[in-house]
């Protein structure tokens, strides 16, 4: 009776930590992706948007390509207003819940510094990401 209770404890345990483990993850699928820029090309005038959207950008200003922490990045001087210019497109219209990831370094912290922000001429921003 001892080995049956002890057995259906230990199997009460991995049950949980299975159940709780499995709901902590979630998949993100294609069709959940809205742009990827992985800021690494290297060259060129176009950031690439690896998702497949299209979202290309296009350097605005004159940003500058440098050796990254991992492969190549660009370098933004806010006094030249450097940017990435994005066009519009049914992708970016998020209207549900978003999570937004951006890794930069920021040398100037003065003022207000944007890592991404999407809005339309004459109307409020739909959402941006401050540093």
């Amino acid at each position: 009776m001892k080995i049956l209770k002890i057995t259906f404890f230990v199997l009460l345990i991995c049950f949980v930590f299975h159940v709780s483990f499995n709901q902590a993850q979630s998949a993100i699928t294609k069709k959940d992706i809205v742009a990827v820029w992985l800021f690494d090309d290297g060259s060129g005038s176009t950031l690439k948007d690896s998702s497949g959207n299209g979202n290309d950008g296009k350097l605005v200003e004159g940003p500058t390509w440098i050796d990254g922490k991992f492969g190549k990045a660009l370098k933004f001087d806010s006094k030249k207003k450097h940017r990435v210019k994005v066009e519009n497109s049914d992708s970016l219209n998020v209207t549900d819940q978003i999570s937004i990831l951006a890794w930069g370094f920021v040398s100037d912290k003065a003022g207000n510094r944007r890592f991404l922000q999407k809005s339309t001429p004459g109307s409020d921003n739909q959402y941006r990401l401050l540093r």
